[in-house]
Parts: C-alpha cells; sequence; structure tokens
C-alpha cells in the first residue's frame, strides 16, 4: 500500500519536481528549444512520433498527479514556451474541461490505448510476437474481460475514494474470461486517507447511471496490454511480457499513425493559431 502523504508534502514534491525540469531544461542543449511536458517517461517512445525532436524537448513529470503543478508552476516562473500533453483517464467520460489552452489530452484513455487502436499497428504486432499465427483481434476481447476492473477504477476516481488494488493478476487472473465484479472487488482495498469500506449502494446507484460507457474511454492501455499478453500467453502459448509487448506496440506506431490522432490535429491548430511549427 503506498504510503500516505499530506497535501502539503504533495505539493512541496510537485513542485520540487517541477524546477528540477526548469532546471534539466535551461542547459544549453535545450534551451532554446520548444518545451514539451508529458506525464511519464514510458510516454517519450510515442510522443517522439508527433515531434521534430531537433525543435523540441519532451520532458516527464514523473505520473499525472504531477503534470498540472509542473504546468502551473513552469507557467508562473518562466516564459518557456511549452504546452502538456495528459492521459485522459476518465476525464472525457466525466466531461472535465483542459485547465489550460495549451493543455492537450490523448484521444482514448492514455497513450498506450491511443497506440494500439489502430488495425495496422496491430498487424505488425501479431506478426511480431506470432508470426505463424491467421489473423486475429485480441484487443475488444482483452476490454471485454477487463470491463469490470476497469469500470471500479472509473468509480474510485469519479468518487475519490483512494482504494487502491492490491495483488491483482492481470496477466494470469480468470484468464480467457472475463473478471467479474466480484473478483475484481476483492483486490480493491482502503488507503490511510480514504474510505474503510467500499461504498456498495453507491457503486449501484453509479452503475444504474452509467450503462454504455466508452470502452476506449474507460479501459486503462497499460492494463489493456498487460491482458492481450497474457491472451498471447494462455490462447497462443506465446511467453511475452507486458513491457516487451508495450514496447512492441510503440515500435510499430508510426509517424503517419500519429498524424491520424485527433491529438495530432489538436497540436497542428493550436501550433497554426500561435505561428509554432514544432510537428512532424
Amino acid at each position: 500500500m503506498a504510503k500516505f502523504k499530506s497535501l502539503r508534502e504533495t505539493d512541496r514534491g510537485q513542485r520540487r519536481i517541477a524546477r528540477s525540469v526548469i532546471l534539466a531544461h535551461k542547459v544549453p542543449k535545450t534551451i532554446h528549444k520548444f518545451l514539451v511536458l508529458v506525464e511519464g517517461i514510458d510516454d517519450l517512445p510515442i510522443y517522439y512520433k508527433f515531434f521534430n525532436i531537433d525543435v523540441v524537448d519532451i520532458k516527464d513529470c514523473n505520473g499525472c498527479e504531477h503534470v498540472n503543478t509542473v504546468h502551473e508552476t513552469i507557467k508562473n516562473e518562466t516564459n518557456f514556451k511549452f504546452l502538456s500533453i495528459l492521459d485522459s483517464d476518465f476525464k472525457r467520460l466525466d466531461g472535465i474541461e483542459p485547465f489550460d489552452t495549451n493543455v492537450f489530452y490523448t484521444d482514448y484513455h492514455d497513450s498506450e490505448l491511443m497506440i494500439t487502436e489502430y488495425n495496422q499497428v496491430w498487424k505488425k504486432v501479431l506478426n511480431s510476437v506470432s508470426p505463424s499465427t491467421a489473423y486475429v483481434d485480441f484487443r475488444k476481447q482483452a476490454k471485454v474481460e477487463l470491463y469490470n476492473v476497469s469500470f471500479i477504477k472509473w468509480f474510485n476516481m469519479h468518487r475519490k475514494l483512494s482504494f487502491v488494488f492490491e495483488g491483482l493478476d492481470i496477466l494470469n487472473l480468470c484468464p480467457g474470461k472475463a473478471i467479474s465484479e466480484a473478483m475484481a472487488l476483492q483486490y480493491f482495498k482502503p488507503s490511510k486517507n480514504g474510505l474503510h469500506t467500499f461504498p456498495n449502494n453507491s457503486f449501484k446507484a453509479f452503475k444504474e447511471e452509467h450503462t454504455k460507457p466508452d470502452i476506449d474511454q474507460l479501459t486503462n492501455g497499460h492494463d489493456l496490454i498487460t491482458r492481450i499478453a497474457s491472451i498471447f500467453r494462455h490462447r497462443l502459448k506465446k511467453q511475452i511480457s507486458d513491457k516487451d509487448l508495450r514496447d512492441c506496440f510503440c515500435q510499430n506506431f508510426t509517424e503517419e499513425e500519429a498524424k491520424r490522432t485527433a491529438l495530432y490535429r489538436s497540436l497542428q491548430s493550436w501550433c497554426k493559431v500561435n505561428k509554432i511549427e514544432i510537428l512532424v
């Protein structure tokens, strides 16, 4: 279970990250480049496909919970030209608007979900992992198997409950079948700074209110890739880790796919208005 941190400790930590980003950008190699903030270091191989790296410096913010503070700190304490890209998470389901004009969100739940959506990418990944297998698409099956886990995560974030999944083995739990709600809730534990008992009645009402959420906004992309790795393992007997499978998706997601995203079009429109040339 994650160690509890007070709001003051969290804020201080986020501002330290912001200032470390500022210092890292100020070195001679990058100070004259346009700064792009992304959530985590794993996002870098994806966003390198969007930007001209000769004129752009992409920095990660060590996780989604830090981006808002890093963005605001850089905005208030520097004159950098910059923008931020965040995972949508459940924001499109909840209808939350960006907090600044130079903040952009992924098309779907997160960057991993965004890169898995393209059929050409999937075909190349399947051929790489299992070249002798006839074309078959595991992506929808994986999303369905994860539906209850994803829905509980949405409820948790929507209500700011601070519960955490402990010991949930997405790779091996219920292979080939949907993880049931009852099964998923067994691994859903309270954290120190939240409720001690899961609010079942509120969850039931939430489900009744949201009967058909967009599964591409609902599904966590890291969970999806792990579950696809599970299908490879249990159905095709192909041993591949979720990390290696994610790397395979990243490698096969090209600049051409990047240009087809809604994110790219939003960046393109913003760049045109601001007369900035930073995209591939």
